[in-house]
């Protein structure tokens, strides 16, 4: 757990880094809209969005596995209930001893 506080403290500095050194402002135009901001921050939030963008399926995926292990777990309970049941009905374990 130190381990990643450690690296996300080094990318952190490395980004204050950067956006020092690079403060000149630059001219951004898409379609109708002209915006000037400091070069720093245009590369930094490109790279967030990009990041964004790159881990939303990422989220549907780990949604839909949560869900698929959720199910096999009741799947699974269900049936060692079964099991359970018919070894009490039967009033000898299906295990043989001998």
């Amino acid at each position: 757990m130190l381990k990643r506080y450690i690296i996300i403290l080094i990318i952190l500095i490395l980004i204050v880094i950067f956006a020092v050194q690079n403060v000149e402002k630059v001219a951004i135009k898409l379609w109708m809209f002209d915006v000037n901001a400091s070069l720093s921050l245009i590369i930094i939030l490109t790279f967030f969005i990009g990041a964004l963008v790159t881990l939303l399926p990422a989220f549907q995926e780990i949604r839909y596995r949560k869900k698929k292990i959720s199910t096999l777990e009741n799947a699974l309970k269900s049936a060692k209930q079964k099991s359970s049941s018919k070894e009490s009905f039967s009033g000898e374990p299906n295990d043989k001893q001998s």
